[in-house]
């Protein structure tokens, strides 16, 4: 199960002490039978991912796919760190014109460490028995991407989705510019520092901060949503003191969906993909598991231009705020707009993090990477901060 550098065949045959044979395959339904590439796969799995889902029946490694979609593990054509790239017999190519042999006969499997991206792939893999502890990469070498590899990815990957967070930014006094603000949980009090030093009382443990310009009045109202009624609380009125909106497992993701630089009451159902709009139409966009953008960018410690949607997600400028989802699966950005074709940018384990990071009015796409550390923006191109 190892890699056999082309323009120096021989030279590893013999290095190797392999007398021109071919290492014995795999025992297979026996962990204790890897040997080589299974044996470093299956071990360095288990050390960076700390789980014990990948099973011991995989068998040789061209077949290690296969078996682990039977097995009930998801597997599928995208990279993604922390999962294992099965390499069908053939030759691989990576960054440089590099390349790779995989065994000619078994295949091959390597842990992917980290992907860049522009697609291609950091693997660490076994290049001899007996392998070393795999509680650090070994063998690495980058890959381009190539449908005919296969990858399997760990069943506890988490879904990113937005922390609760209890810094609810807005303009609290309507002088244009972004107040810095702190909603406590735990009593319900917004502490406003433009509004003095008295904390005002809105909301109880277990709401939702959802502040937002209800009235159209320019300044931003403190809010609450209530999860276990769907009750939305909107201090000094506002369209009424509350409005019923939504239920338990619903996301709040108030903005101007029409333009009339007001907030709008509305939610999104994970479960349908729905995302239900008071006094709107609703729109059905993702399925469950994925992260609505507004939602995300609505926490956001941002300033907008006065044409920019209250407290909104606006992606094309059109100053209406938008309806979006990040998909933690695939790293897609799904938009209306975009019809069939969402946006490639991120890796499965990515944290989205759109914002007005360039512009007061259009906001742009990003990811952070806990893994590394990393914030990637389009425009940053490879080199991310």
């Amino acid at each position: 199960m190892r890699w056999l550098a082309s323009l120096t065949l021989t030279l590893l045959v013999v290095g190797l002490g392999l007398a021109g044979s071919l290492p014995s395959p795999p025992v297979a339904n026996a962990c204790s039978g890897y040997s080589g590439c299974t044996e470093w796969a299956w071990e360095r799995w288990h050390v960076v991912n700390g789980t014990p889902d990948l099973p011991c029946n995989l068998g040789y490694a061209r077949y290690w796919a296969e078996n682990a979609q039977a097995d009930g593990l998801p597997v599928g054509s995208s990279a993604a760190p922390r999962s294992v790239a099965v390499f069908p017999p053939g030759t691989f190519y990576g960054p440089g014109g590099q390349y790779r042999y995989t065994d000619p006969t078994w295949g091959h499997v390597a842990f992917v460490e980290s992907v860049n991206p522009d697609g291609t792939f950091v693997t660490s893999s076994c290049w001899a028995t007996p392998c070393p502890p795999a509680d650090s990469p070994q063998g690495v070498f980058t890959f381009n991407p190539d449908s005919r590899i296969r990858f399997i990815y760990p069943q506890t990957t988490p879904t990113p989705t937005p922390a609760p967070n209890p810094a609810v930014a807005g303009d609290y006094n309507g002088d244009g510019i972004t107040d810095i603000a702190v909603w406590r949980p735990s009593t319900g009090e917004w502490y406003i520092p433009v509004l003095g030093g008295t904390p005002i009382q809105l909301g109880q443990s277990g709401d939702v901060p959802v502040p937002g310009d209800y009235n159209g009045d320019g300044i931003t109202q403190i809010a609450v949503w209530r999860p276990s009624t769907g009750v939305w609380y909107i201090y000094g009125g506002g369209g009424g003191a509350t409005t019923q909106l939504g239920q338990s497992g619903d996301v709040p993701v108030p903005g101007d969906y029409n333009g009339d630089g007001i907030t709008q009451v509305a939610v999104w159902r994970p479960s349908t993909g729905v995302r239900y709009i008071y006094g709107g139409a609703t729109t059905q966009l993702g399925q469950s598991g994925d992260v609505p953008l507004n939602g995300l960018l609505d926490r956001a410690v941002v300033s907008r231009a006065p044409s920019a949607p209250a407290m909104g997600s606006d992606f094309n400028g059109d100053g209406v705020t938008d309806i979006g989802v990040w998909r933690p699966s695939t790293g897609e950005w799904w938009f209306p707009w975009l019809g069939t074709t969402p946006i490639q940018y991120g890796l499965p384990g990515d944290v989205p993090v759109p914002g007005y990071w360039r512009s007061p009015t259009v906001a742009d796409i990003g990811v952070w990477r806990p893994s590394t550390g990393e914030w990637w923006f389009p425009w940053l191109g490879t080199t991310p901060i």
